[in-house]
């Protein structure tokens, strides 16, 4: 107990050392801002849940003492908090069979990504509360920021001459309305990146407690679906409800698409132009956004409604029988 506290305090502390690094205002303490996870999601995944939230807590008290009480909780909310949840719900098991051998079945990665997702959306709603406190505030701030900005940088129209006047408050507008959506997808794939590397730390370390899983075995919930029309429908109401709703939607696109890449690395296996295929499929994700993430997100729905993987596999994966919470 005495060396998970100390596991957990020491990750804590890098993690606050890492979260304060923003103060200075450079390109590289941004990158280890975004780092900033990484520490107590190591000593989580591979000490356990408390160890990563006596971290957690290591972390905030630093990161008050030196910033403030405000910022303090900011880290407790935005960082501390979503690891800890990410790390028990990572580590939750049961006694399960396979094959008629008694097994022990972890909670389902499907299942991980849609609390992935549900902490993003809730995250935007925290920061719309902090910048705004209101809707209004917020996009005025927002607004502000983008105006400031691209007065600054004008940047040109169709016809090549300057953005201004109606132009340029079009395109603030238009920015406005993708800030908190675009907000929540990035945070997730962060969330996402960071987790799978802390996993192959502790993998690689000798230390994990989760066996290691084939990410192509992703399955999300069948439930995840009518989920995704909910939270497109609520998408439309005002404030933050609304806000919190199309980051809600953003991040389920997200985790479908995920799933579609999965899927694609199971159906061109075996096939001799699967690289090219795989290459296409990741470029189309991360380069062309706009429409690679729609299409391989119909994919992975498609997926989950019709089950196009077992056309393909006999699921030698690990049995991710769902676990009730």
């Amino acid at each position: 107990m005495g060396n998970r506290l100390f596991i957990g305090l020491t990750a804590g502390f890098v993690a606050g050392v890492l979260y304060i690094t923003v103060a200075t205002g450079t390109l590289f303490a941004l990158f280890l801002y975004f780092l900033t996870p990484l520490p107590l999601f190591i000593a989580g995944l591979g000490w356990g849940a408390l160890t990563a939230a006596a971290g957690g807590g290591a972390g905030t008290v630093i990161t008050t003492v030196i910033f403030g009480f405000d910022k303090g909780m900011q880290f407790l909310v935005t960082v501390a908090t979503p690891v800890v949840i990410l790390t028990y719900f990572a580590l939750l098991s049961r006694t399960g069979e396979r094959d008629g051998k008694p097994t022990v079945v972890w909670y389902p990665l499907g299942r991980l990504l849609i609390w992935i997702s549900g902490l993003s959306a809730a995250l935007i709603g925290f920061g719309v509360i902090i910048i705004g406190p209101g809707t209004d505030a917020f996009e005025a701030t927002v607004r502000e920021l983008f105006s400031a900005a691209l007065k600054a940088n004008p940047g040109v129209s169709a016809d090549g001459a300057p953005l201004a006047g109606e132009s340029l408050d079009q395109l603030v507008e238009v920015l406005v309305r993708i800030l908190p959506p675009a907000s929540a997808a990035w945070w997730m794939l962060m969330m996402v990146a960071i987790m799978l590397v802390a996993s192959m730390v502790v993998q690689r370390s000798g230390q994990a407690i989760r066996p290691p899983e084939d990410c192509t075995s992703l399955d999300l919930p069948v439930a995840a679906a009518p989920l995704l029309g909910a939270a497109f429908a609520a998408s439309f109401l005002p404030g933050l409800a609304g806000i919190v709703a199309v980051s809600f939607t953003a991040t389920l696109i997200i985790g479908f698409a995920l799933q579609g890449l999965a899927v694609i690395h199971v159906i061109t296996r075996g096939n001799p132009m699967r690289p090219a295929l795989l290459g296409l499929a990741y470029l189309m994700f991360f380069a062309a956004s706009l429409v690679g993430v729609p299409m391989l997100a119909a994919t992975g729905m498609a997926e989950t409604l019709f089950r196009l993987r077992d056309r393909f596999s006999r699921g030698s994966g690990p049995p991710t029988t769902p676990i009730s919470t």
